[in-house]
Protein backbone atom coordinates (compact mmCIF):
# COMPACT_ATOMS: atom_id res chain seq x y z
CA UNK A 1 0.00 0.00 0.00
CA UNK A 2 2.78 2.29 0.90
CA UNK A 3 4.38 1.74 -2.65
CA UNK A 4 1.30 2.33 -4.27
CA UNK A 5 1.02 5.71 -2.62
CA UNK A 6 4.23 6.45 -3.34
CA UNK A 7 4.05 5.58 -6.76
CA UNK A 8 0.84 8.09 -7.28
CA UNK A 9 2.30 10.88 -5.82
CA UNK A 10 6.06 10.65 -7.69
CA UNK A 11 3.57 10.56 -10.87
CA UNK A 12 2.08 13.59 -9.88
CA UNK A 13 5.51 14.77 -9.39
CA UNK A 14 6.29 13.38 -12.66
CA UNK A 15 3.38 15.52 -14.30
CA UNK A 16 4.01 18.48 -12.30
CA UNK A 17 7.92 18.18 -14.12
CA UNK A 18 6.02 17.99 -17.54
CA UNK A 19 3.98 21.01 -17.01
CA UNK A 20 7.21 23.07 -16.02
CA UNK A 21 8.93 21.81 -18.75
CA UNK A 22 6.30 22.44 -21.13
CA UNK A 23 4.17 25.42 -20.00
CA UNK A 24 7.21 28.03 -18.10
CA UNK A 25 7.75 30.98 -19.91
CA UNK A 26 10.65 33.03 -19.36
CA UNK A 27 9.85 36.40 -17.92
CA UNK A 28 10.10 39.41 -20.12
CA UNK A 29 13.99 40.78 -19.73
CA UNK A 30 15.20 37.12 -18.62
CA UNK A 31 18.82 35.95 -20.09
CA UNK A 32 17.88 33.69 -22.51
CA UNK A 33 21.01 31.90 -21.65
CA UNK A 34 19.75 31.29 -17.68
CA UNK A 35 15.72 31.12 -18.35
CA UNK A 36 15.63 28.46 -21.41
CA UNK A 37 19.19 26.64 -20.25
CA UNK A 38 20.70 23.95 -18.06
CA UNK A 39 20.74 26.21 -14.96
CA UNK A 40 16.46 26.90 -15.33
CA UNK A 41 16.34 23.39 -15.81
CA UNK A 42 17.95 22.76 -12.63
CA UNK A 43 15.68 25.54 -10.70
CA UNK A 44 13.09 23.18 -11.95
CA UNK A 45 14.24 20.14 -11.12
CA UNK A 46 15.31 21.12 -7.58
CA UNK A 47 12.69 22.40 -6.68
CA UNK A 48 10.34 19.53 -7.14
CA UNK A 49 12.93 17.65 -5.42
CA UNK A 50 12.91 19.94 -2.63
CA UNK A 51 9.14 20.19 -2.81
CA UNK A 52 8.78 16.03 -2.55
CA UNK A 53 11.76 16.33 0.52
CA UNK A 54 9.34 18.60 2.43
CA UNK A 55 6.36 16.83 1.62
CA UNK A 56 7.57 13.35 2.59
CA UNK A 57 9.69 14.71 5.62
CA UNK A 58 6.04 15.98 6.78
CA UNK A 59 4.55 12.71 6.77
CA UNK A 60 7.26 10.88 8.42
CA UNK A 61 7.27 13.32 11.42
CA UNK A 62 3.35 13.04 11.43
CA UNK A 63 2.63 8.88 10.90
CA UNK A 64 6.57 7.23 11.39
CA UNK A 65 6.06 4.99 14.13
CA UNK A 66 10.04 4.65 15.26
CA UNK A 67 11.51 7.89 16.63
CA UNK A 68 14.21 8.39 15.05
CA UNK A 69 12.20 8.29 11.66
CA UNK A 70 9.92 11.09 12.99
CA UNK A 71 13.34 13.24 14.22
CA UNK A 72 14.74 12.63 10.39
CA UNK A 73 11.46 13.93 9.31
CA UNK A 74 11.22 17.03 11.18
CA UNK A 75 14.61 17.57 10.11
CA UNK A 76 14.39 17.03 6.64
CA UNK A 77 11.67 19.14 6.67
CA UNK A 78 13.63 21.97 8.79
CA UNK A 79 16.68 21.79 6.12
CA UNK A 80 15.16 21.59 2.79
CA UNK A 81 11.99 24.52 3.41
CA UNK A 82 14.95 27.02 4.07
CA UNK A 83 17.04 25.80 1.21
CA UNK A 84 13.96 26.11 -1.06
CA UNK A 85 13.11 30.05 -0.35
CA UNK A 86 16.50 30.38 -1.37
CA UNK A 87 16.02 28.65 -4.32
CA UNK A 88 12.76 30.42 -5.13
CA UNK A 89 14.94 33.63 -4.84
CA UNK A 90 17.84 32.39 -7.26
CA UNK A 91 15.36 31.44 -9.51
CA UNK A 92 12.82 34.94 -8.92
CA UNK A 93 15.77 36.75 -10.09
CA UNK A 94 16.64 35.63 -13.02
CA UNK A 95 13.08 35.44 -14.16
CA UNK A 96 12.44 31.63 -13.90
CA UNK A 97 9.26 30.49 -12.35
CA UNK A 98 9.40 27.17 -10.10
CA UNK A 99 6.64 24.72 -8.45
CA UNK A 100 5.81 25.73 -4.80
CA UNK A 101 4.78 24.20 -2.21
CA UNK A 102 1.21 22.86 -1.68
CA UNK A 103 -1.07 21.57 1.19
CA UNK A 104 -2.26 17.97 -0.20
CA UNK A 105 -3.87 14.98 1.95
CA UNK A 106 -2.00 12.27 1.17
CA UNK A 107 -3.68 8.89 3.01
CA UNK A 108 -3.33 7.43 6.32
CA UNK A 109 -0.52 4.82 5.89
CA UNK A 110 1.26 4.41 8.94
CA UNK A 111 3.47 2.21 11.23
CA UNK A 112 6.58 0.34 11.04
CA UNK A 113 6.29 -0.11 6.70
CA UNK A 114 5.98 3.25 6.52
CA UNK A 115 9.14 4.24 8.24
CA UNK A 116 10.97 1.95 6.18
CA UNK A 117 9.47 2.68 2.86
CA UNK A 118 10.06 6.51 4.00
CA UNK A 119 13.62 5.49 4.64
CA UNK A 120 13.90 3.67 1.51
CA UNK A 121 12.20 6.70 -0.81
CA UNK A 122 14.82 9.25 1.15
CA UNK A 123 18.09 7.27 -0.10
CA UNK A 124 16.82 7.52 -3.34
CA UNK A 125 15.32 11.49 -3.61
CA UNK A 126 18.99 11.68 -1.45
CA UNK A 127 21.17 9.75 -4.00
CA UNK A 128 19.30 11.98 -7.00
CA UNK A 129 19.30 15.46 -5.63
CA UNK A 130 23.44 14.60 -4.70
CA UNK A 131 23.56 13.80 -8.73
CA UNK A 132 21.71 16.66 -9.72
CA UNK A 133 23.31 19.26 -7.39
CA UNK A 134 26.69 17.73 -8.04
CA UNK A 135 26.09 18.50 -11.85
CA UNK A 136 25.21 21.98 -11.28
CA UNK A 137 27.62 22.49 -8.81
CA UNK A 138 30.71 21.72 -10.93
CA UNK A 139 28.51 22.44 -14.50
CA UNK A 140 26.48 24.99 -14.20
CA UNK A 141 26.81 28.71 -16.03
CA UNK A 142 25.73 30.78 -13.36
CA UNK A 143 28.23 31.41 -9.98
CA UNK A 144 25.30 31.74 -7.42
CA UNK A 145 23.57 28.58 -8.52
CA UNK A 146 26.77 26.56 -8.56
CA UNK A 147 27.66 27.90 -4.49
CA UNK A 148 24.05 26.90 -3.85
CA UNK A 149 24.66 23.55 -5.38
CA UNK A 150 27.69 22.80 -3.69
CA UNK A 151 26.69 23.76 -0.59
CA UNK A 152 23.20 21.89 -0.74
CA UNK A 153 24.87 18.68 -1.96
CA UNK A 154 26.99 18.54 1.64
CA UNK A 155 24.33 18.31 3.74
CA UNK A 156 21.56 16.42 1.23
CA UNK A 157 25.07 14.04 1.60
CA UNK A 158 24.87 14.41 5.55
CA UNK A 159 21.08 13.55 5.13
CA UNK A 160 21.68 10.22 2.92
CA UNK A 161 24.45 9.20 5.64
CA UNK A 162 21.72 9.65 8.20
CA UNK A 163 18.38 7.45 6.41
CA UNK A 164 20.94 4.50 5.00
CA UNK A 165 21.83 4.57 9.23
CA UNK A 166 18.25 4.49 10.30
CA UNK A 167 17.07 2.01 7.58
CA UNK A 168 20.05 -0.07 8.48
CA UNK A 169 18.89 0.01 12.34
CA UNK A 170 15.68 -1.22 11.32
CA UNK A 171 16.82 -3.94 9.90
CA UNK A 172 18.42 -5.38 12.59
CA UNK A 173 15.88 -4.64 15.03
CA UNK A 174 13.40 -7.10 13.34
CA UNK A 175 11.01 -4.37 13.13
Amino acid sequence: MVRIFIALYMIGVLCVIGFLADARDPAPGASSAIAGGADASFLQRAALNGIAQIELGRLAAERATDGEVRQLGHQIVAMHTPLLEDLHGLAAARGIEIAALSSADHGVVVGQDFDREFLEEQIVLHERAIELLSEEASAGADSDLRVYAWASATMTGQRLARARQLLASLGSSGA
